[in-house]
């Protein structure tokens, strides 16, 4: 099985140069335009000002992404909690696998003439090409997370426990602290109630 680090680097690796091929595009680049959704190619020749600026931010949202698997295999030194990211990488890699399969099965319904898309083009290289990297950037990820799950744990940690843990922390770091006068509050109440039963 492969080790959380390797996991974790492959997811990265696979966002960054999704996110490159983004900026390419971003910039003007022409490459690989032809894979794309007639109107989605319309308007990236186009250099239409709203989809170039949506070509950047997703471009940017796949270098988070990177971010996010690179900071699951890291020990210390990361900003959020540990559950969190665990929350965070788990969601992603779903959301990633989810859209990816959807792409893959549109693509091969189409392939087999059960569905008559608005673009063949396009659900031919959704089926081809883009449905499974979508797919293979999820599964890299739910990867890293669950084996970051089974090193932290000891033991196989259900999304459900995650969240609920992600939760418990979130009160934990919600709940008021307790001074020192708070502590001692109970003892004072002790020692008043025995001065006011006491005989004069």
């Amino acid at each position: 099985m492969a080790s959380p680090s390797l996991t974790g680097c492959a997811a990265a690796a696979w966002a960054l140069a999704f996110a490159g091929l983004s900026f390419y595009w971003a910039a003007g680049g022409r490459l690989g335009l032809g894979t794309l959704a007639l109107a989605l190619r319309d308007k990236t020749l186009a250099r239409e000002q709203g989809f170039v600026a949506l070509l950047w931010f997703t471009g940017a949202l796949k270098v988070l992404v990177a971010l996010l698997a690179i900071a699951l295999v890291r020990r210390r030194g990361t900003v959020l909690p540990r559950r969190v990211l665990l929350g965070a990488g788990w969601a992603t890699g779903v959301a990633l696998a989810r859209y990816g399969a959807l792409g893959l099965i549109n693509g091969g319904l189409a392939q087999v003439g059960a569905v008559q898309p608005a673009d063949t083009n396009a659900a031919r290289w959704y089926f081809v090409l883009w449905g499974p990297i979508w797919l293979l950037g999820g599964l890299l990820m739910l990867a890293t997370v669950r084996r970051q799950m089974r090193l932290g744990h000891g033991k196989a940690t259900t999304p459900a426990r995650l969240f609920e843990g992600i939760l418990h922390e979130g009160a934990v770091h919600a709940a008021p602290a307790r001074t020192p006068c708070s502590w001692k509050m109970p003892w004072n109440r002790s020692v008043l109630a025995r001065r006011v039963r006491s005989p004069r």
